[in-house]
């Protein structure tokens, strides 16, 4: 009967056996210097399963995956694939055994096209054939559903775009397990919904599919099973349909913790900016942003909605300084000398002229918001150089004692988590004593977090949906 069941079970996923591990680790473990990013982890991942790594920043998931994907190589420790040990030394091995990894950071040439990087890196004879590549591309965006221009180039997407890219480069690279790093966290919740039905329906068709994440309500919804990783070590793995947040979240952090949150209230707002009617065009001619009107008060966080693509980042990019305006007025009033001034049209530099502390934390952290190269007190003095750099010493000292940061003065930014980039671009910011922040998709790379500035919020530890929520006392919605 069970040999039957078993035969059963691979003819319905298409000749593969569902019960097999597509990949088994076995005691891994990794170090960088005096580093454990990894201590004897052991893992196992079936075909027709999505599997949820889970786990804080700086936890290990990343390495892991990393390891079975060929970037990094296990100092200790066995690898199984398909019941077979192997050894992955590059990515190009990792290909060879049908693995593909969607990167938290993405993997692309932005002066190439979308079909340009999914077909880089293949060979064929005779040279490829671009215009059948392009139609390949776009088979695989009505399959799946994605939406995606093949022939725009890379530096013209929005990040959401380029991950879309990476997706589709593994799908069309026949990949039969897939790993995800933090795949949802750029995505808007109709994107993600969209993702998640791709990943149920490539599961159903018995490929092996992991997710690194620490958001819950994804983990919940999406995932077979949950792998929790704690400081660089394996806790456990959970069946889904078994576990709830509160358990998860004492698996990630090692206690107890409350999900509740307290929402201030504003004391004494006053109008400080003030935005009225601007409109902008693209240089298509494509209306970005059309006659958007609101108010921002202190002491209170303002929250702007809207699906990906429906102005969030020309208008937050317009009252910093980056983007100009076709009409409209962002007016900012100071509390001190109740001196009124418009802000359209003014770069960075002349709002700073101005006297008005203005910080912009982009939707990009380290493309846009950091330089990759430099330390992390480089980066911190870009608005101050001609201060010095002893300056930048002094405060990354103070902001990481204040805030529970490590310190290291040579580390690469390079290296980093999206967490620890938004850290450090706020920090920036902060230098400046910033009176006025303008966040662009401030949550991603966190979830169960700490939040340091008491303004965001008084709870220690929240869900990252649930802090916006209780953060935020007021909300725009942008469409298209």
């Amino acid at each position: 009967m069970l040999k039957e069941f078993s035969t059963f079970l691979k003819i319905k996923s298409g000749g593969i056996d569902l019960g097999t591990p597509a990949i088994e680790l076995k005691n891994i473990t990794k170090t960088f210097g005096s580093i454990v990013a990894n201590k004897d982890v052991c893992l196992t991942v079936n075909r027709g399963e999505i599997l949820s790594i889970l786990g804080e920043n700086g936890s290990g998931k990343t390495t892991l995956m990393n390891m079975i994907s060929g970037i990094y190589f296990p100092d200790h420790g066995q690898i199984f694939i398909d019941g077979n040990e192997v050894h992955i030394r590059s990515p190009k091995d990792a290909f060879k055994y049908k693995i593909g990894m969607i990167h938290q950071h993405f993997k692309l040439v932005d002066v190439f096209s979308a079909t340009q990087n999914i077909i880089l890196g293949l060979k064929e004879e005779g040279g490829f054939n671009y215009k059948s590549a392009t139609e390949k591309v776009k088979d695989i965006c009505t399959k799946y559903g994605f939406d995606i221009d093949p022939l725009k180039k890379i530096h013209e997407m929005s990040v959401s775009e380029k991950q879309t890219v990476e997706i589709i480069k593994v799908l069309s690279y026949g990949a039969k397990t897939i790993i995800l790093d933090e795949p949802t966290a750029v995505l808007t919740p109709q994107e993600t919904l969209k993702l998640f039905k791709v990943l149920r329906n490539m599961r159903e068709s018995g490929k092996a599919i992991i997710i690194i994440t620490h958001k819950l309500h994804e983990v919940l919804s999406l995932s077979d099973n949950v792998a929790v990783l704690r400081k660089g070590e394996y806790i456990g793995t959970v069946n889904t349909c078994e576990t709830n947040e509160s358990q998860l979240t004492e698996m990630m952090v090692g206690k107890k913790i409350s999900l509740d949150i307290a929402r201030s209230e504003p004391v004494n707002a006053v109008d400080r900016l003030v935005v009225n009617n601007i409109n902008c065009t693209n240089r298509e001619g494509v209306k970005l942003l059309n006659n958007v009107s609101f108010t921002a008060r202190s002491g209170e966080i303002l929250g702007i909605a809207g699906i990906s693509g429906s102005g969030q980042r020309e208008l937050l990019e317009a009252i910093a300084g980056l983007q100009k305006l076709d009409s409209g007025s962002i007016i900012y009033n100071d509390a001190k000398t109740g001196k009124a001034d418009n802000l359209r049209d003014k770069t960075p530099v002349q709002i700073r002229e101005l006297g008005i502390r203005l910080s912009f934390v982009p939707e990009d952290r380290l493309g846009m918001g950091l330089v990759g190269n430099m330390d992390i007190v480089d980066n911190m003095m870009l608005r101050s150089y001609k201060k010095g750099k002893s300056v930048g010493d002094r405060f990354v000292v103070i902001f990481s004692k204040k805030n529970n940061l490590p310190y290291n003065r040579t580390a690469f930014l390079a290296s980093k988590k999206v967490g620890n980039s938004v850290e450090r671009n706020r920090a920036r910011r902060l230098m400046k004593e910033s009176y006025r922040s303008v966040n662009d998709q401030l949550a991603t790379g966190y979830d169960i977090i700490f939040i340091a500035r008491k303004t965001i919020t008084n709870s220690k530890f929240a869900d990252v949906k649930k802090s916006i929520e209780a953060a935020t006392k007021r909300a725009g919605i942008l469409k298209k």
